[in-house]
């Protein structure tokens, strides 16, 4: 049999993350949209990176000073959107616990915008990048993707968090920003039904320039690297 199924759990984040850097991918500073209290994953993953912290529920910041007291970081009150200038911002909760959701839109309390491409070349902290956006809507995920368009070719590697029913129109903006899908983890069901998952897209030239980064070919193909998650 050419393809041996092997069980192998790689499904967190943090351990796709790991091989991305093992096979030559360099992140000296990641862009976090929407990190709320913390991202352990990228925390573990990077702990000698810079850390830019966007995160406009203010609830939050006093959490976040602490969770990256050892790890040199900026935080900004702002929401990631495709213009400057000032929205609003509406926080939810699930079940009564705090604030779990916010999004910009026609309701609630003064909030400002910014777009990564006017804020990162002032910020000193230097590319390669790593931007994740986990954000709570699919507008304010493809607002944030246009407002990095600046500084997208410093961009060598981007996490996002992809809702199923959106996730192949989020993919085809995104590779066709000059990334190819490299990873899926982080999935997530209710009620046994896919509902997110995190993707890991990584720059297209970095893929075509490193053998590491690509899947097998045939001429060098070896069944003992064969995979398959879950089961």
């Amino acid at each position: 049999m050419l393809f041996r199924k092997r069980k192998h759990g790689r499904l967190r984040q943090s351990s796709s993350l790991k091989s991305l850097t093992a096979r030559g991918v360099e992140i000296a500073t990641v862009i976090d949209v929407g990190v709320q209290r913390e991202t352990p994953s990228l925390i573990e993953c990077f702990p000698t990176a810079g850390h830019l912290l966007f995160e406009p529920v203010k609830e939050f910041h006093g959490d976040i000073a602490a969770n990256y007291r050892n790890i040199r970081h900026a935080i900004f009150d702002c929401a990631v959107s495709n213009r400057d200038g000032e929205g609003r911002l509406k926080s939810l909760q699930i079940s009564g616990a705090g604030v779990t959701h916010a999004h910009v839109g026609e309701e609630g309390e003064a909030v400002r915008l910014a777009r990564l491409d006017t804020v990162l070349p002032v910020a000193g902290f230097a590319p390669p990048y790593l931007l994740k956006i986990d954000v709570d809507s699919m507008d304010a995920t493809l607002n944030a993707l246009a407002g990095t368009e600046g500084i997208m070719n410093d961009v060598a590697c981007i996490v996002c968090e992809m809702v199923a029913v959106h996730f192949v129109s989020l993919a085809q903006r995104i590779e066709a920003a000059g990334f190819r899908l490299w990873d899926i983890v982080e999935c997530c069901y209710y009620d046994d039904v896919l509902y997110q998952s995190d993707a890991v897209f990584v720059r297209s030239s970095l893929i075509r320039s490193n053998p590491r980064l690509k899947p097998f070919n045939f001429d060098k193909y070896d069944p003992q690297k064969w995979r398959m998650i879950g089961g």
